[in-house]
This record gives C-alpha cells, sequence and structure tokens, in this order.
C-alpha cells in the first residue's frame, strides 16, 4: 500500500484517492486517508471472495505478501505482488 506522499506523486493514484473524498464527502486529512486504505483493503479482500478463493487462500496471499514486504513498495509494484496487474 503507498504512503499517503506516495499517493500524492502519483497522478493516477491521487485521482483515485481524490474521486473516493468527493464521492464519500470527505476532506483529505489522515482520517480520510485511513478510511480509505481500509475501503481500498476491503474492495480487493471482496474481490478475491467473489472470484472463488476461500479464506484460507486469501489469508496465505497477504501471509507471503508482508513476508516478501521491502522498502522499495510501489503501487504500481503492489499491483503486480497482488495479481491485479501484468
Amino acid at each position: 500500500m503507498m504512503s499517503y506522499s506516495e499517493i500524492q506523486s502519483n497522478q493516477a493514484c491521487n485521482k483515485v484517492y481524490q474521486d473516493w473524498l468527493s464521492t464519500n464527502g470527505k476532506s483529505d486529512n489522515d482520517d480520510s486517508y485511513a478510511e480509505f486504505r481500509t475501503y481500498t483493503v476491503r474492495e480487493y479482500i471482496n474481490s478475491m471472495k467473489q472470484s472463488g478463493k476461500t479464506e484460507e487462500e486469501i489469508t496465505k496471499f497477504f501471509v507471503d505478501s508482508m513476508k516478501a514486504q521491502n522498502n522499495n513498495a510501489t503501487y504500481e509494484g503492489n499491483l503486480k505482488l497482488m495479481g491485479v496487474s501484468d
């Protein structure tokens, strides 16, 4: 997951965040960003469930992802790790 400063510096990601703020009537602050992150993760988990993944598979995916974390994370890299893009 991208940090707040990384979202701000990435035009595509910032647009998604700003659209979410607008849709939800939120101001751009720490609480809203935390809520956006929670929403984003929940939506991703829901999409995994809808694609037929079991709770065990989802848990394993996140455990494996956390093990592979490093300090060089990017939005695009995270999408690849999550299997959302190539």
